[in-house]
């Protein structure tokens, strides 16, 4: 899904809209995005999943951009994770819930729920770089 998103940013797209129900997976546990449309029409205040939308979302007008989607696919997983929406002051660590969750992942994931788009990652690639070593980590037996 990662991978999906990035080529989306590289052209200059931006999805606005991840939530659980934007996300497919088949039975080889391969993840599809849908909804992809909404990124070649003009950003509304009102689009997304309220849990998941994005807090410059909220304002109008606003300026998305790849820190959006990496907002919302962290919060579909935060909210996964914890069975939690993510707060819309400073969310809780996931090791608050799961002690064993990996705490580099964890970090990574509260970076990318930051109310300030500026303090995010600009690239969906330090998301899923986070997210595909904690996968290690985990296979290997938990946190690290």
């Amino acid at each position: 899904m990662c991978a999906a998103l990035a080529v989306l940013h590289a052209r200059g797209g931006v999805h606005r809209a991840l939530n659980p129900d934007a996300v497919f997976v088949d039975r080889g546990y391969q993840c599809f995005l849908r909804d992809v449309g909404l990124a070649a029409m003009p950003p509304s205040p009102d689009e997304g999943g309220p849990v998941y939308r994005a807090p410059e979302q909220w304002r109008a007008p606003y300026a998305a951009d790849a820190r959006t989607d990496i907002y919302q696919l962290a919060a579909v997983v935060y909210h996964t994770l914890t069975g939690h929406a993510p707060s819309a002051g400073a969310s809780m660590p996931v090791r608050a819930v799961l002690t064993w969750f990996p705490e580099p992942l964890d970090r990574a994931l509260l970076r990318s729920l930051e109310r300030d788009p500026g303090l995010r990652p600009d690239d969906m690639g330090v998301l899923a770089g986070a997210l595909a070593t904690g996968l290690r980590d985990l296979s290997r037996g938990g946190a690290r």
